[in-house]
């Protein structure tokens, strides 16, 4: 999780030193990794990458998905998105 934070943190240095880096991308699949092996804190990070299209497509039924696992294992960051996207549908 921590090294994807830091992909995630670090885009601007990446692209102007390095720019065959995609470092979002590489946040991105860091953060997916860790969801796979169900890594609760990791769920929001996931959350916000599908939500706002960073290292992949823009996908909101999956940023859903990853904010109601993670709030359904106690993640405050993902209670506050799951309740948002409650009030959306409701």
């Amino acid at each position: 999780m921590e090294l994807g934070r830091f992909y995630t943190n670090h885009e601007a240095y990446h692209i102007k030193f390095n720019p065959e880096i995609d470092s979002l991308h590489k946040a991105f699949q860091l953060f997916k990794q860790a969801y796979d092996l169900r890594y609760t804190p990791v769920s929001y990070e996931l959350g916000m990458c599908y939500e706002e299209g960073l290292g992949t497509k823009k996908d909101p039924k999956l940023a859903e998905q990853c904010f109601m696992e993670g709030s359904a294992k106690g993640d405050i960051r993902c209670m506050e998105k799951a309740v948002n996207y409650m009030l959306i549908e409701a």
